[in-house]
């Protein structure tokens, strides 16, 4: 079989050292400021499942992620089951990430920006179901940051060249 994921690296977390509030962060931005966080998009079902008491991350030591990158064009449910239980990351982790990358820049930081490419990452909802969130840069018309979330046994193609980060 055909390993799904290729290896590109790891990328350093920062400690978190005062409660991650996923509802403060993740919000949507005008800011027109070039070195701030532009989130241009959040998801419906995002805000449903993960804005909550529940997912208020506790303060914890830096970490380290690894990340992929798809190989061909597949089911989430296979990437999901191939990375098995090194598949948990968190909302900190994704903030983090985004916050090297305000405005996509695609030198200095491993999320992918290149048009129709995304970023995956499993995350636990406030009512503890594991779900995968998706990242994404547009430089079109709502341009920053896009964040959505969806069930794990959802049945979603990816695209090739789509990263996916875990631990």
């Amino acid at each position: 079989m055909k390993q799904l994921l290729r290896y590109l690296g790891e990328v350093v977390v920062p400690a978190l050292t005062e409660t991650f509030i996923a509802s403060e962060k993740f919000v949507l931005t005008t800011d027109n400021n070039r070195y701030s966080l532009k989130i241009s998009r959040l998801g419906e079902r995002f805000e449903d499942w993960f804005f909550g008491e529940k997912t208020d991350e506790k303060p914890k030591a830096e970490t380290t992620l690894r990340y992929a990158e798809l190989t061909e064009r597949t089911m989430e449910c296979l990437v999901f089951a191939e990375l098995g239980e090194t598949a948990e990351t968190t909302l900190s982790a994704i903030y983090a990430l985004m916050q090297g990358q305000p405005r996509g820049e695609s030198e200095i930081s491993p999320l992918a920006t290149d048009f129709g490419w995304s970023n995956i990452f499993y995350v636990r909802d406030i009512s503890g179901r594991l779900r995968w969130v998706t990242v994404e840069y547009s430089l079109f018309n709502s341009r920053g940051w896009h964040v959505y979330a969806n069930h794990v046994d959802e049945k979603y193609e990816l695209n090739s060249r789509t990263r996916v980060f875990y631990k």
